[in-house]
Order: structure tokens, then C-alpha cells, then sequence
């Protein structure tokens, strides 16, 4: 894969930060969204029960759909700050798709059988291509597909990982209503454009990222097409 060498201004400041490149006649790049996990355990019967079984590690984050919405029609650019590029990027990156609940999205980041042998949990991963870019960065490249996702960096800055961090995006939320993960007005100004969905024409706000959207009710919206 080519880099894109005309868009190295795109790294960005800081190690662990993720952006996502809209390639079109002039290159947007926006932030992802930097995703305040909760990490729950879960232990199955038998390990209640008598001390056999499996210890389950899963991550939750509060919305069913990332802020940040990209076209699905199309393949995602990401550009991830790591310490340096000198590393093979597939042994310290991960692309996890989650799974998605109503008001949630989840995965499974660690599972520890009655033995205490610890292994990667059920995480659904993204196949990606990638190169290095900039002083200190890599640009992936997934193929079109619909859902919600992260991106991982396992242990960006070479210490103890307390928290998991994720850097989420999404591409399914285009034409289908989904869940506000917190108050979608915050930032955003009302176009002078209008939206008919299912025959009601709706108000268009835009986010200085230049995401659309429409609010179809209290606790609904709805990302709409790039322009």
C-alpha cells in the first residue's frame, strides 16, 4: 500500500491519538473518539459454584454508536501515533469490532480459565493493511464494511496498561436512527438544510467535523451521507 505522501500533516500530536481521513477532492481528517471504557468480570456457574470455569473480562462503552460516524461505502483511512513506526504494526494495533447492545457497545478483552492461564478474550478483529507515515505513525486501511469499532493500541507508551483505551469510529449508523450517547447539540450548528425521513422533514445539524445529523426524538438521531 502507497502512502499518501502529500498528507503527512495529518500525524497526529499524540502518542495513543487516532484520526480518521476523509479522502475526497480535498482531505478532512477527524478525530476519533477517544471511548471512557468500564471493565466488568464475569464468572461462569461452575466457577461459582465449585471452582471450575472460566473468568470472563469484557469492556463496555456507554452508547450504542460512536460520535464519530465515517461512510461505510467507501474504505477507512486511519493514521495512528505510536511511539515510533519501526515496529510491525499488526503486533501492537488492533481493530476491534464491537458488539452492540442498546445502549451500549461491548467486547470480550481477556478470558482466565480455573487453571489461571489467561488468554485473549473473544474480541472480533479487523483485518487491515498498513504502512508507516510520518516520523512516528501508521496509516491502516480497512476495507468497506458496516458497524461499530475501536482502535487499540496495546501499550503505546511502554508501561502498565491499567485501563484499556479504545478509539472508536463508526459506519453503520448512515440512514438508520441510533441510540444519543450524550447531547448532540454540544458543538454543533443548525444548517439551513432540512431532511425527509419517513416523510417528516427534520432540521440538519453539522459538527465542526463535519458530520450531519438529524434529531428524530428525545433520545434518537440519525447520521446522514457526506454531502
Amino acid at each position: 500500500m502507497m502512502q499518501i505522501a502529500y498528507a503527512q500533516k495529518y500525524e497526529p500530536k499524540w502518542v495513543g491519538q487516532v484520526v480518521a481521513l476523509s479522502i475526497e477532492t480535498d482531505t478532512t481528517a477527524k478525530a476519533a473518539e477517544k471511548a471512557t471504557v468500564q471493565v466488568k468480570t464475569k464468572q461462569s456457574l461452575g466457577r461459582i459454584l465449585v471452582g471450575i470455569g472460566n473468568v470472563r473480562e469484557k469492556v463496555y462503552i456507554k452508547g450504542s454508536s460512536s460520535p464519530v460516524q465515517l461512510d461505510p461505502s467507501k474504505p477507512v483511512t486511519l493514521i495512528v501515533k505510536c511511539n515510533d513506526n519501526n515496529t510491525d504494526p499488526h503486533s501492537i494495533i488492533q481493530i476491534v469490532e464491537f458488539e452492540k447492545g442498546k445502549n451500549e457497545r461491548r467486547t470480550e478483552l481477556a478470558m482466565q480459565n480455573w487453571l489461571g492461564n489467561t488468554s485473549e478474550g473473544n474480541m472480533k478483529l479487523v483485518p487491515f493493511e498498513a504502512d508507516i507515515y510520518g516520523k512516528s505513525s501508521y496509516i491502516l486501511t480497512l476495507q468497506p464494511r458496516n458497524g461499530e469499532f475501536g482502535v487499540r493500541i496495546v501499550n503505546p507508551n511502554n508501561v502498565d496498561e491499567k485501563v484499556p483505551i479504545f478509539n472508536c469510529f463508526g459506519t453503520a449508523s448512515f440512514g438508520k436512527p441510533v441510540s444519543v450517547p450524550e447531547p448532540v447539540n454540544t458543538a454543533a450548528t443548525k444548517d439551513e438544510t432540512s431532511y425527509d425521513y419517513k416523510g417528516i422533514l427534520y432540521p440538519v445539524y453539522k459538527k465542526s467535523t463535519g458530520e450531519r445529523y438529524i434529531i428524530i426524538g428525545k433520545d434518537e438521531m440519525m447520521y446522514l451521507p457526506e454531502e
